[in-house]
């Protein structure tokens, strides 16, 4: 991910997906991840895509199954941002929305 540095002299500073991202990015996480959507692609191209209701799309690569205690706390990191966010999570057997995995109770797929 972007370190935060860039992301204060970014052109998209003012908008609530960025200062998100300025956010996560001072996180310890145990994983990688990176930005996509809207978010993602103005700060890869510089074309103003995101508006004031913009969400943050995240991608979540988990090389190995994460916790129930790990995707609780990586929920509440997004829910205390300042504009919804959803991640996707990635594994080697799979993908799965963050929010479909809380709503529903479902652990990530184990490696076998």
């Amino acid at each position: 991910m972007s370190e935060p540095l860039a992301l204060l002299h970014s052109s998209f500073v003012s908008q609530p997906p960025v200062q998100a991202l300025i956010m996560l990015a001072q996180r310890p996480w145990p994983w990688g991840w990176g930005v996509t959507g809207s978010c993602g692609y103005a700060l890869a191209t510089e074309i103003p895509v995101m508006h004031a209701d913009s969400d943050l799309d995240l991608l979540v690569r988990c090389p190995q199954p994460a916790s129930p205690e790990e995707l609780q706390r990586l929920a509440q990191w997004l829910q205390a941002l300042p504009c919804r966010a959803d991640a996707q999570i990635e594994t080697p057997l799979g993908g799965f929305a963050l929010s479909e995995w809380l709503r529903d109770g479902r652990a990530m797929p184990e490696n076998r």
